[in-house]
């Protein structure tokens, strides 16, 4: 992540008018709701495509509440870094730990290779 120069909301917040905070208020509501209603193609962890491999970084990404679908080169779904596939020793454990197209494959594919 990269800093964005400017003034940091926190430092300002109390100066504010409530029309503004309103305003401010419904400008991450309008992000939070675009986030949610993103969804990604396969179910894994969100990596630097050249970190992953087999992968060439031209899949498409996600598809956005519109239904475009959104390749973004730099980044790629790969395997999952989710706690509960590492936890107590689990992380030793060879498996398939994806990316999937579904969340249901990943722990079933690993149920079955094992």
């Amino acid at each position: 992540m990269e800093k964005v120069p400017g003034i940091e909301l926190e430092n300002l917040w109390e100066d504010i008018t409530g029309r503004q905070k309103y305003e401010i208020v419904k400008q991450l509501v309008g992000i939070e709701k675009s986030f949610t209603a993103t969804r990604f193609t396969s179910f894994g962890s969100l990596y630097y495509a050249d970190d992953v491999p087999k992968v060439s970084g031209d899949e498409t990404l996600c598809v956005n509440e519109d239904g475009t679908e959104i390749q973004c080169s730099p980044f790629a779904i790969g395997p999952t870094n989710n706690r509960m596939f590492f936890d107590e020793g689990r992380g030793t454990v060879q498996m398939d730990r994806g990316p999937c197209m579904k969340t249901f494959q990943l722990p079933l594919k690993s149920i079955l290779y094992r």
